[in-house]
């Protein structure tokens, strides 16, 4: 059966006041985007309606009106006006008088919704669960519940778990309790059966990367009335995708790309420079993907490393140039990739590698005694920030409400399966000479979640994969190095960006850390960025273990400080045995943090009941498997 479609949510240059706080703090708009260019693209990726639906603004809808088969749209911000709690609808096939009662009337949610009822105007509400303002909460999602009959089921820009949420809650709503809330709430529903709730789809678009990734589809319409029609007859399904952390980033980038063209450049391509070519590279502007060990890109590097310009560069800029030309050498995987991923691995390989020849650098230096120099080369991380910045981003972006909707699938019967991500589980640990002392307690751990139904997976950053009975996914390291003269075991430089991509995309419900190495920072920098809880096994006599080690009072008071910051960062701080709360209280623990693990004696535990190693397996030297 023949079918037509539409991006019922795709923003333009008019949407200019950013709510990302990344593109707030470079003071860039939020969208670049020309009209024509999303009618175009559209069409392009088999559309057959065009609409905009800028941010409470219709100036781009109005710049294609003349263009066949199209139609005006608005995202409005809309507010509860007892709270102020915010939420965007769109505004599907209106008028411009229209818009104007629409924009007079949004301040007030209820008036509003009533004046889209008696004009007819089809209205969903956009990404329902995506939090506007802190001030929502499951009482406001009971309200919209009464309130609206059409819902945004798919956002091609935001992370799915929302998504399946509102599918899941809105699709399993009766007669029964519409009638409870719309009493509860004094609120009237409308429509015949306000219970059965339809769903829309929009790309969200605001980079001009991925519009159309996400639509609403009818039965064919001849003309834009007869679509909208459908639309109004809950004639409708919502299709395409969701989007993700990596595809949010990649739109972060266009965006910073064309505010650097804007401001820079007055608009047009700035002359070929590193930030250019970065640009360039991750986007892949203006034509098909270039091979990444293109020649044109290498002697572009190679005429910068002789020019004079080279030559006065600080060793710091230098090793930049020659990174960022060895890095662009190495070619991606050539195995059928979406774009978002290639951006990512590229990205990945920037910030990671470039941040282990610095931190390198910045050893070498303080071996020498060089302290400034060594806060020099720590200083000059600062040109990898471009590199991770869209993705530390996106990932705060797209988890920032893990709370809430937790609290929204515990408010709700029908979603208690997604109170959690998931039931899987990890632990964060670095190579370590010695596990005897920690084994009963990470035995406990295991055995607890196992008895809970829970996947166990070994997160491990080594060059050989560890050997135990669980899942295991190991990365290999960048390089190893020692922070103390003499000492046995190195720490290693993980890959930290992959790690954190594998632990969203693997769901965690919860990162136990059980090591206060590189691996337990990443393992922190993850729970805080994904939302995830994390729990960290205490280690109370690490600080008087290198003052043994190095008889320096100083060292050891900054690994107090140290473990003192990891142990703020937990949800859960373990304790072995009672005598290891006091020393935690003392140092600023909160008491509701500490939770004693009763260790008891298992015949079966995956590291081991004897083990004083962990061991790895030679043969097994591949960080991509997990078994």
């Amino acid at each position: 059966m023949k079918t037509s479609k539409a991006d019922l949510h795709v923003h333009t240059k008019y949407s200019n006041r950013p709510s990302e706080w990344m593109l707030r703090r470079i003071g860039s708009a939020e969208c670049y985007t020309e009209p024509k260019e999303v009618y175009d693209r559209a069409i392009k990726n088999g559309m057959n309606f065009v609409t905009i639906s800028d941010h409470n603004k219709i100036d781009g809808a109005l710049d294609i009106a003349d263009l066949p088969n199209t139609f005006i749209s608005c995202e409005v911000t809309v507010y509860f006006p007892e709270d102020g709690a915010k939420f965007h609808l769109l505004t599907t096939g209106i008028t411009e008088n229209q818009f104007k009662e629409i924009d007079k009337l949004r301040v007030n949610i209820y008036e509003l919704r009533d004046y889209l009822v008696s004009e007819d105007i089809v209205h969903s509400l956009a990404h329902p669960l995506f939090r506007v303002n802190t001030t929502v909460s499951p009482e406001h999602v009971e309200k919209i519940l009464v309130l609206f009959n059409r819902f945004e089921g798919i956002n091609g820009t935001r992370d799915p778990r929302a998504a399946e949420l509102v599918r899941l809650i809105f699709r399993n709503l009766d007669q029964d309790w519409i009638e409870r809330a719309a009493e509860k709430h004094d609120i009237q529903p409308v429509g015949e059966t306000p219970w059965l709730k339809r769903f829309t789809g929009g790309s969200d678009d605001h980079g001009g990367l991925y519009i159309a990734s996400a639509y609403t589809e009818t039965p064919e319409a001849h003309s834009v009335n007869e679509y909208l029609n459908f639309l109004r007859e809950g004639k409708h399904e919502m299709a395409g995708a969701s989007g993700n952390s990596k595809l949010l980033a990649r739109s972060f980038y266009q965006i910073a790309y064309q505010y650097y063209r804007k401001s820079v450049s007055g608009g047009n391509r700035p002359n070929h420079n590193l930030l250019t070519e970065l640009f360039h590279q991750m986007l892949h502007e203006g034509g098909p993907v270039p091979h990444p060990s293109g020649n044109g890109l290498r002697s572009r590097f190679r005429k910068w490393s002789k020019i004079a310009t080279f030559a006065r560069m600080s060793s710091t800029e230098r090793a930049v140039i020659t990174e960022f030309k060895e890095l662009f050498q190495t070619p991606v995987s050539e195995m059928d990739l979406q774009d978002y991923d290639r951006t990512f691995i590229l990205s990945s390989r920037i910030c990671q590698n470039l941040g282990w020849v610095f931190l390198k650098r910045f050893f070498h230096k303080m071996k020498e005694g060089n302290f400034i120099d060594s806060l020099q080369s720590m200083a000059s991380l600062a040109p990898i920030s471009l590199s991770i910045a869209p993705y530390i981003g996106s990932f705060a972006t797209q988890h920032k409400d893990e709370s809430f909707i937790q609290d929204v699938a515990r408010h709700f019967d029908a979603s208690q399966s997604l109170v959690e991500r998931s039931s899987n589980v990890a632990i964060m640990m670095d190579p370590v000479t010695d596990l005897h002392d920690r084994s009963d307690a990470l035995q406990k751990w295991v055995n607890e979640a196992r008895t809970q139904q829970r996947s166990v997976t070994l997160i491990s950053s080594q060059q050989s994969r560890p050997v135990v009975d669980l899942n295991v996914k190991n990365f290999q390291p960048l390089g190893t190095f020692q922070i103390l003269e003499n000492q046995e075991n190195l720490f290693v430089f993980p890959p930290f960006m992959e790690i954190l991509s594998f632990i969203e995309s693997e769901r965690f419900s919860e990162l136990l850390i059980v090591s206060c190495g590189p691996m337990a920072l990443v393992g922190v920098m993850a729970a805080k960025l994904l939302k995830v809880k994390i729990s960290v096994l205490a280690q109370c006599d690490m600080s008087n273990q290198v003052q043994e080690l190095t008889d320096d009072h100083n060292m050891a008071e900054m690994v107090d400080q140290y473990l003192s910051m990891l142990y703020q960062q937990a949800d859960d701080l373990l304790i072995r045995h009672e005598g290891e709360r006091l020393p935690l209280l003392d140092k600023g623990v909160s008491p509701g943090k500490i939770r004693l693990l009763e260790l008891t004696r298992q015949t079966e535990f995956p590291f081991g009941s004897h083990q004083h190693s962990l061991k790895s397996d030679p043969q097994q030297e591949t960080s991509s498997n997990m078994n």
